[in-house]
């Protein structure tokens, strides 16, 4: 069984990584199933926060590798949503975008792509 979460629960109403909440990292302390790291380009420009119905466009998803979960628990699942919202904001980094140092600061995702309307 699969199953595919939003790390931040909803869709911020600008292009900054939102801190994430804490459900998924419960499931993965109860569960010990890796975690798939999928980091989603492009999204928000084919559906702007706010706008029900997604317009036409290219999205990327970027799969990182999977992260054992053997050493999640309830009692680090804050330490664990940290650790992997900074691996989120790293790799937005890397596109030229600013870092957040934790899960309470924003990162800026990578730039909207137009969609055609």
């Amino acid at each position: 069984m699969s199953v595919f979460i939003a790390p931040e629960g909803t869709r911020g109403r600008d292009l900054r990584l939102q801190p994430f909440k804490k459900g998924a990292f419960h499931l993965a302390a109860a569960t010990h199933v890796p975690i798939v790291p999928a980091i989603v380009r492009g999204a928000g420009a084919c559906q702007p926060y706010g706008q029900l119905v997604a317009d036409p466009g290219v999205v990327g998803v970027e799969l990182l590798p999977p992260i054992p979960t053997d050493d999640y628990s309830a009692e680090n699942v804050d330490a664990k949503r940290e650790e992997l919202h900074a691996l989120f904001a790293r790799h937005l980094e890397g596109e030229g975008q600013v870092a957040a140092t934790s899960s309470r600061a924003g990162a800026l995702r990578s730039p909207a792509r137009s969609c055609p309307s």
